[in-house]
């Protein structure tokens, strides 16, 4: 009889995949663009800096 209770224990959880998930692919989401952003601005940072560099200038470095 240990089945039925650990059966019906899991039958009422899954509606907590039907919430969770989509949030958990927001989440995730959400984290590749900023992990996206990041990389962009990093890479026009180092160009800017290495562009002025070259012409001489003090480079500078962005504040985002």
């Amino acid at each position: 009889m240990v089945y039925h209770r650990d059966q019906a224990h899991f039958d009422r959880a899954r509606w907590r995949k039907a919430v969770l998930v989509p949030f958990w692919l927001a989440q995730i989401t959400l984290l590749l663009g900023l992990m996206g952003i990041f990389a962009y601005r990093l890479a026009e940072t180092i160009r800017t800096y290495e562009e002025n560099d070259k012409r001489g200038t003090l480079p500078t470095i962005e504040l985002v």
